[in-house]
């Protein structure tokens, strides 16, 4: 038997005659899959007592009480809970494995909201009994109950309610498809795809509630981030231009309690290309020199060439319209000082300006991110959807609304658009990789899980197949056994019921069978018609057995040498051959090897 794969390749292009081929395969083998059971029902009848599963409330707030079996075969389960367990009829054995297969791995796919867990159970095993009959159904794309069951599992596996009868209507449309199932003609084009529509618009509110809440969180992220650079900004100007400078300790002091904040404030209003910031970048960039104490003839030329002039331009188009602009005549005044001072080289008592810089690391300091985390990042986008595992059993869904590498932020967001959470991208790769967050590919949800299916099928089937032939050939060297054995207990009675050898012949026997040496050849006749030659193999001399096999190496028989005698006084044996002696074999072994060559 030579083990054969199912035609997965064909299956996942649409082609229905591939897949039941598949299932007549399957078929073959023993079913461990089904119950024990002889109570059978049809598929349409395990329908109808589904359907009346009760306590499913309209909004599907709580899980029914009358709970379903749990069980990672979702329809075995069911089967095999029933008092007492059920079997599905012989037409739809050959579909059971494949349906129930794919619509459990959908469903442990999705994870449904707790709200709806009942529900969407019991959904499931409606949809598999829709499919028993009709499987091909589930691998042809464009089928309109196949695009259903896609576009209804890829909104489990994201939804949850929200507040107010809106944040409910995909769980009130799942009651009524649940309601509708059984008697729905899923081959009907208008009318699934009448059920398709729904879904659509209900999703399309929710994700247009879900943007209005998601552009609110991203205006506000933005504005943090406004601030946060314009922040930077300032810092960064003010830190390169006066840290460690000599400035006096007033002027530094308005610096860091006023005109930083305020710098900010024209930065935020009107930009980095106002004429007013442009104003204060000269003022600081004179600040960095204005001060010190030089007697070198270019320092003085520049205090007397820039200081003067500015002394009389210090008015309040520095400062007009600034949040505290009530404090800057006082500065201005101070300003004026000290610039007269150090026109006059009248010293000017000073201490270095602080590092600011080296206070607020995150305003300069680039993001470095290490290549394995860049790695791990690089290929999730905005709009992706992901698992997060806090607990075995406390399991979140959220979608990356907001990539931001400057910030190494991440966004996540709820199916509300609420913030889920927010991470830095070394955080998320350490979840990646300790998989409590975990990637879930909506878009590829139908397909992967169709996929995962005929791998288990396949690797189902080769067991089976594998199982067969060790079974077969099993078989085959036991018959073989038996036969032999069979053989040789024949001819050891026929033996034992020869006449008498004279003792002349039984001596001059002996003296021959005691020359046989290990390879020895004989003929031995099993019948007037049939012969076999048989091999020497073992001569036990104090135990008086010689040992048998046949060109196979499979041994046939065992004699003493009475029992040799008798069969060849008899010629039910015939010697052909004596065998090599040790020292004879010994010796054409020296000589192949001192043999040149050639």
């Amino acid at each position: 038997m030579t083990t054969t794969a199912l035609p997965i390749t064909q299956i996942l292009k649409g082609h229905t005659q591939s897949l039941f081929q598949a299932l007549r395969l399957l078929s073959n083998h023993p079913n461990s899959y089904s119950t024990a059971s002889e109570n059978t029902v049809t598929a349409e009848a395990l329908l109808a007592e589904i359907q009346n599963l009760s306590a499913v409330s309209n909004t599907a707030d709580e899980p029914s009480a009358d709970t379903l079996p749990d069980d990672k075969l979702i329809l075995r389960g069911y089967l095999q809970a029933q008092s007492p367990p059920l079997q599905l009829a012989r037409d739809t054995q050959p579909a059971l494995l494949f349906v129930d297969l794919l619509i459990s791995e959908l469903l442990s796919q999705t994870k449904p909201h707790v709200s709806i867990t009942h529900l969407s159970r019991k959904l499931s095993l409606q949809i598999s009994c829709r499919l028993l009959t009709r499987p091909d159904i589930a691998i042809t794309a464009n089928h309109p109950f196949c695009r259903l069951i896609q576009n209804l599992y890829r909104q489990l596996a994201i939804w949850e309610p929200a507040a107010g009868k809106k944040g409910k209507a995909f769980a009130d449309w799942l009651v009524a498809l649940s309601h509708d199932l059984a008697s729905l003609d899923i081959n009907s084009t208008q009318l699934v795809d009448c059920y398709s529509s729904q879904l659509e618009n209900i999703i399309d509110e929710d994700h247009q509630r879900s943007r209005k809440v998601e552009q609110r969180l991203l205006e506000t992220a933005s504005g943090t981030d406004v601030l946060e650079s314009v922040r930077n900004t300032v810092l960064e100007f003010i830190g390169r231009r006066l840290s460690h400078r000599p400035l006096p300790e007033d002027v530094i002091a308005f610096i860091q309690s006023t005109l930083i904040s305020d710098l900010q404030y024209i930065l935020i209003h009107e930009g980095v290309d106002c004429e007013l910031w442009k104003k204060w970048k000269r003022l600081l960039q004179i600040f960095s020199w204005a001060f010190q104490t030089s007697d070198s003839e270019s320092h003085q030329t520049k205090v007397a060439t820039l200081l003067s002039p500015l002394i009389e331009k210090l008015d309040d188009s520095y400062w007009r319209g600034l949040p505290k602009a009530d404090q800057y005549p006082d500065f201005a005044a101070s300003l004026q000082h000290y610039f007269l001072q150090a026109l006059t080289s009248t010293p000017i008592a000073t201490v270095p300006f602080p590092d600011i810089l080296a206070s607020s690391p995150d305003a300069t300091s680039p993001i470095v991110l290490s290549q394995s985390i860049e790695q791990d990042i690089s290929h999730i986008n905005e709009g992706d959807w992901f698992f997060f595992r806090q607990e075995i059993q406390n399991i979140q869904k959220g979608k990356l609304v907001r990539k931001h590498p400057q910030q190494n932020s991440l966004l996540i967001t709820k199916y509300s658009g609420q913030k889920l959470a927010e991470y830095t991208f070394d955080e998320f790769s350490v979840g990646l990789t300790s998989k409590s967050i975990l990637p879930l590919n909506t878009r590829q949800l139908y397909a992967q899980a169709l996929r995962t299916t005929l791998q288990r099928l396949d690797k189902h089937h080769q067991k089976h197949l594998q199982a067969e032939q060790h079974r077969a050939i099993s078989e085959e060297k036991q018959k073989a056994a038996l036969k032999a054995q069979k053989e040789a207990k024949d001819l050891t009675q026929k033996a034992d019921k020869l006449p008498e050898v004279s003792d002349n012949l039984r001596q001059a026997l002996q003296e021959q069978i005691s020359q046989l040496n290990v390879g020895a050849w004989m003929r031995w006749q099993q019948s007037s018609t049939e012969s076999v030659e048989i091999k020497l193999s073992v001569k036990l001399q104090n135990s008086d057995k010689f040992i048998f096999t046949d060109r196979l190496g499979q041994r046939i028989a065992d004699y003493s040498s009475a029992q040799l005698i008798e069969l060849i006084a008899k010629k039910q044996i015939i010697i052909l051959s004596q065998g090599d002696k040790f020292e004879n074999s010994l010796e054409k072994v020296v000589r192949g090897l001192r043999k040149p060559l050639s």
